[in-house]
């Protein structure tokens, strides 16, 4: 230790730890420093001011701004009202567009299984007039005539029996001919009718 120091007094000490509290590093408050200007300004009574139309431009203005307000506050109502009501109204839509295609389904089904009958009953029946007209192209062999005695009258009276037909072959098939054609005609008319009565 060097002996020319002098010893420190508690004077001295002091000195010393005063510049080392200056020096601490300031401690920063919570609270928000406002101005004075805004401390007046918030310390006085908020009072609103209502301004009222002075000139006749203002008024019409004013008016205009008014009705404005009025009619989109009862469009936002209606559609309001128009967007809640809709609801249940598309449900009930949509239920009945369900069924009607369900009953279209159906009737579709109902023709479909009508066509193929009547195309079967038209081929069946083509089949027959065309095995008719093969028929009557081959030649006919004539038999004889039946006897037989109808004992009722007299053993010895006979009866002579010849097959005859009232309507020929070629009027068979003509009249099968124009009866299919007929039906089909009939079955065209039903059917446009009924699908130009759906549109």
């Amino acid at each position: 230790m060097n002996k020319i120091r002098k010893p420190r007094t508690p004077s001295s000490l002091a000195l010393v730890s005063q510049p080392e509290q200056q020096w601490k590093a300031p401690q920063l408050s919570s609270t928000p420093t406002q101005s004075r200007t805004l401390q007046y300004a918030l310390s006085l009574p908020s009072q609103r001011t209502q301004i009222t139309a002075q000139t006749t431009g203002e008024k019409y203005w004013a008016t205009r701004a008014l009705m404005a307000e009025t009619l989109l506050a009862s469009q936002v109502s209606q559609v309001n009202l128009s967007a809640h009501l809709s609801l249940p109204g598309d449900h009930h839509r949509l239920e009945e567009i369900e069924k009607l295609k369900m009953e279209v389904h159906v009737k579709q089904a109902r023709l479909e299984k009508l066509m193929m009958i009547f195309l079967c009953s038209l081929i069946v029946l083509l089949v027959i007039v065309v095995y008719l007209l093969y028929r009557s192209q081959r030649p006919v062999h004539h038999r004889p005539p039946y006897h037989f005695t109808i004992p009722i009258l007299s053993p010895f009276t006979s009866v002579i029996e010849t097959e005859t037909s009232t309507f020929g072959t070629t009027t068979i098939v003509a009249l099968g001919l124009i009866l299919a054609c007929f039906l089909y005609a009939a079955y065209r008319h039903w059917f446009n009718k009924t699908h130009g009565s759906r549109r």
